[in-house]
């Protein structure tokens, strides 16, 4: 079948004008589109989902237009890197995850159009979220926790892809997209297509995309200087060809993705009923991944996975040398809206979404058998990772009520989760939440009140002699939205969230080879409760403009990963686990009161309607009981941007300088600062209705080494070199 080549794979990309806090860019932006009106950005995730970020009372970011198209890249984690208090947790090139306000793994939800995203991503940072950026209309953040509307992995906050799969307006003629990419830094070669209509009952949208990318380049050794004293003696016994090959690039961080999506909508005066499918399929390398490097003996053998054909070029006659996983999901929705459904009620949603994700952790192929044989054995599926989930939701929004308007609803999800193999270090478990939640609102003369809360039961039912758990959790939130004249927004912002340990944190037991530990999960874990703060303010005088948020969020019995002396080493019955030179670190899942503190800043000025120049900062502090560092947390950002439009010109320049991370655990290690510098230069031709757009974007154009403290790989794949993307596509 011919296939549409996709265009994604868009590099660390400049951090976008918030739209709440820079409504004369927002100006801008559409006078660059040359008279195109484009639509507001709302916050669809908002239980009253027809608000501008500003307007919510929680801090949100919304992600769309053409920030969007600078910031897409082929990872979610990487796409968002740039906002204000989001980073990303990156694995290579194949793997990213987001990070929020210091928070990440099973705190913060991934939502795809409002549901959960089921992959395994939460379970190892080497598991990349399964979405695909490219799909994505806008991207939305929710700051801080979001248990209240999505339950207990919300505790963190939200990031929620929404696309148009799925139209929800009636469409009479037929719009669309198609283009291509080639970048130099990884020389990936990527092309894409969309295309919706409808006959003004009827609607569709398809969308499709492939890309291809090999391993990237970097200014100097994959690892890091102390990282290389620390195991010269090792090193001492590689051949010259792996020396070579760890410089000037990062071995094994090739990619491949494909991604299908369909849907067709029925659409109505108020409302709409539509079915979708979407098809995503990624093959990617996974740096620094030692798993030939140690023996596991286990009961189990991993079972057979069909790969997808499409995806089986690194598997089929390529030989690697590295690890690389092979992930597919297969994501159906069913999904329903209607404004006054009934009366006393002013908007109804719904949706049915079944998930079914796999991927295989693949091993490279061995050695021709002696006597010669039939060549090289096949790569094997070492462990196979498997999660179906089906999820339920409900909301209605009532009509006031005694001056109170107000949205409650049900979500419901059922999730199977299985992992087979050599790396198996979490048994099969079935999980099971129900959550009721319901938000009112009341306008005063002074502002907006907002009241809040959820209650919500998790189960987890483990295979073997695992114990089953049963949680139950308690939400509740009181915000405060005033408007300090026409231009002037202030948000305070008080909340109560529980979550339920993870699977991962309650039965993690064996080696997990990703990030060098032996795991050793605690099935007596408690819920993890906090309570947060949170105060932003926002506005504009004249031609400047501005926005600040701060917050503090105190933690009891907070989960985290606290590392083991050696000799506390656990022997599973039946397995045996071979640590050459003591490289794998033993660690316990445990719980200790913590804190979170930080901000966000933007402080901005427009030159005219079409220029604007804005300075922009962000800063976290983790710490346990008594002082200690929490790992991974990201470093001080501070940074400069410009955007312009000049007639059919668009462009940008982004400057991020990223201060040395000191408050590290001893086994992290500290991390050194660098700058990133990108710049964005685009061009649109008018072709009657249609119109070519040309761009060329250039990221890390300083050729610094920059290692993110966030990964688990900071030592071993530092981020990409300076990369030149050129872009041609062609709207209709």
């Amino acid at each position: 079948m011919k296939r549409i080549f996709a265009l994604a794979g868009f590099a660390l990309a400049l951090s976008p004008v918030q739209a709440q806090q820079a409504p004369a860019e927002a100006d801008a932006e559409a006078g660059a589109a040359d008279a195109a009106e484009l639509a507001p950005l709302t916050v669809t995730a908002d239980p009253f989902a027809d608000r501008s970020p500003v307007e919510s009372t929680q801090p949100a970011e919304v992600l769309g237009h053409e920030a969007l198209e600078r910031a897409r890249a082929q990872t979610l984690g990487e796409s968002l890197d740039g906002l204000p208090g989001v980073r990303s947790a990156d694995f290579g090139a194949g793997s990213s995850r987001p990070v929020i306000r210091g928070q990440g793994g099973p705190r913060v939800r991934v939502l795809d159009g409002g549901a959960s995203v089921a992959d395994a991503s939460t379970i190892s940072p080497d598991h990349n979220v399964a979405v695909e950026p490219f799909r994505a209309q806008q991207i939305e953040v929710l700051k801080g926790p979001a248990t209240l509307l999505y339950g207990s992995g919300a505790i963190g906050g939200v990031v929620n892809v929404v696309s148009d799969l799925l139209p929800q307006q009636p469409l009479t003629r037929m719009t669309g997209s198609i283009g291509v990419q080639a970048g130099s830094v990884d020389e990936a070669r990527s092309g894409y297509g969309h295309v919706e209509g409808g006959n003004g009952r009827v609607a569709f949208h398809l969308d499709v995309l492939r890309r291809e990318t090999e391993d990237y380049d970097i200014p100097g050794r994959a690892e890091a200087e102390h990282a290389e004293e620390a195991h010269a003696e090792g090193e001492q016994a590689q051949d010259e060809g792996h020396e070579d090959e760890a410089r000037g690039t990062v071995p094994n961080s090739f990619t491949e993705t494909e991604s299908l999506a369909g849907g067709l909508s029925w659409t109505f005066d108020g409302g709409y009923v539509g079915v979708g499918a979407t098809l995503y399929d990624t093959i990617y390398g996974v740096p620094g991944h030692g798993h030939g490097e140690e023996e596991h003996g286990h009961a189990e053998e991993p079972a057979p996975l069909a790969l997808p054909g499409p995806l089986r070029r690194k598997s089929e006659g390529e030989e690697e040398e590295g690890v690389f996983i092979d992930l597919r999901q297969r994501h159906y929705e069913l999904r329903a809206g209607r404004t006054a459904p009934w009366g006393g009620f002013d908007r109804m949603r719904g949706s049915i979404v079944v998930s079914e994700y796999e991927h295989a952790e693949i091993e490279p192929a061995g050695e021709e058998p002696a006597g010669g044989g039939q060549g090289a054995a096949e790569p094997e599926a070492g462990t196979v990772f498997s999660n179906d989930a089906v999820e339920l939701r409900a909301e209605l929004t009532h009509r006031r009520i005694a001056g109170w308007q107000g949205v409650f609803g049900l979500q419901a999800q059922q999730q199977e989760f299985a992992a087979i193999g050599e790396e198996a270090f979490v048994p099969p478990v079935d999980t099971q939440a129900v959550g009721l939640f319901v938000v009112e609102e009341r306008e005063f003369a002074a502002g907006r009140l907002s009241l809040g809360g959820r209650v919500e039961t998790v189960r987890h039912e483990a295979s073997g002699e695992n114990p089953d758990r049963d949680f139950d959790l308690f939400s509740a939130s009181l915000g405060w939205h005033q408007e300090l004249g026409a231009s002037h927004h202030m948000n305070v912002n008080l909340s109560h969230a529980q979550r339920a340990p993870d699977v991962l944190e309650l039965y993690a037991d064996g080696p997990h080879l990703a990030t060098l530990t032996i795991e050793n999960g605690n099935p007596d874990l408690d819920v993890e409760r906090s309570w947060n703060i949170d105060l932003g303010h926002a506005g504009e005088r004249g031609d400047w403009f501005y926005g600040a948020d701060v917050y503090y969020t105190l933690y009891q019995d907070y989960i985290f990963a606290e590392e083991q002396p050696h000799e506390e080493e656990a022997q599973a019955e039946g397995e045996m686990h071979a640590h050459e030179d003591d490289e794998l670190r033993p660690i316990a899942y445990v719980q200790e009161d913590a804190r979170f503190y930080g901000g966000e800043l933007e402080f901005g000025y427009r030159l005219n309607a079409r220029h604007s120049l804005r300075l922009f900062a962000d800063a976290v502090r983790a710490e346990r009981d008594g002082g200690a560092f929490l790992p991974r947390i990201p470093a001080d950002r501070v940074g400069l941007a410009f955007d312009g439009a000049s007639g059919r010109w668009g462009y940008a320049l982004r400057v991020a300088a990223v201060q040395e991370q000191e408050r590290a655990t001893p086994s992290e290690g500290e991390t050194e600062g660098y700058t990133l510098l990108g710049a964005d230069l685009e061009y649109t031709l008018p072709l009657g209705e249609s119109d070519l757009v040309l761009a060329l974007r250039g990221r890390n154009l300083l050729d610094e080494e920059a290692r993110n403290h966030v990964s688990f790989l900071k030592d071993q794949a530092p981020l990409p070199g300076a990369n030149l993307r050129a872009e041609l596509e062609w709207r209709f």
